[in-house]
């Protein structure tokens, strides 16, 4: 897929402005030289839509702080490398976090939740006892 200069240029302009509120009911973009409602021009009609299409950061091994933030490993992110250890500002409804959920901070940032800190210790527990599991019929099969 080829993008002109003006493609490439809404995309970052979609991009950067995903990540913070915005002050105007309709999202812009910049194309051709001008901004414009991308909803006029049939690419999103929501906030959301253009969120999905920037591709929000991702936040996987997480949990949340006693003040609503979440802390953990970032990666998608438009200025932090993959890896980073965050903390987000505190999350408008932390009752609607979990995995694979999108939340939004009180600042109007927007995060997509991965895999929690809680449920990876889960998988890690779970795979231990698979293999004690696995080793005790291994054994039991040799003595018969």
């Amino acid at each position: 897929m080829k993008l002109s200069v003006s493609g490439l240029l809404a995309l970052s302009v979609a991009s950067a402005s995903a990540f913070a509120p915005s002050s105007s009911s309709q999202p812009s973009t910049f194309i051709g030289g001008t901004f414009s409602s991308l909803s006029q021009h049939g690419v999103a009609s929501s906030r959301q839509g253009i969120v999905m299409m920037a591709g929000v950061p991702v936040v996987d091994e997480w949990r949340i702080s006693r003040r609503g933030e979440i802390l953990g490993v970032v990666t998608n992110h438009p200025t932090l490398p993959d890896g980073d250890l965050i903390t987000t500002s505190p999350l408008r409804d932390p009752s609607a976090s979990g995995d694979n959920k999108l939340v939004t901070t009180k600042s109007g940032s927007k995060y997509k939740l991965g895999t929690s800190d809680a449920t990876m210790k889960q998988m890690e527990k779970d795979r231990k006892a698979a293999e004690v599991a696995a080793k005790k019929a291994e054994a039991a099969a040799k003595k018969e």
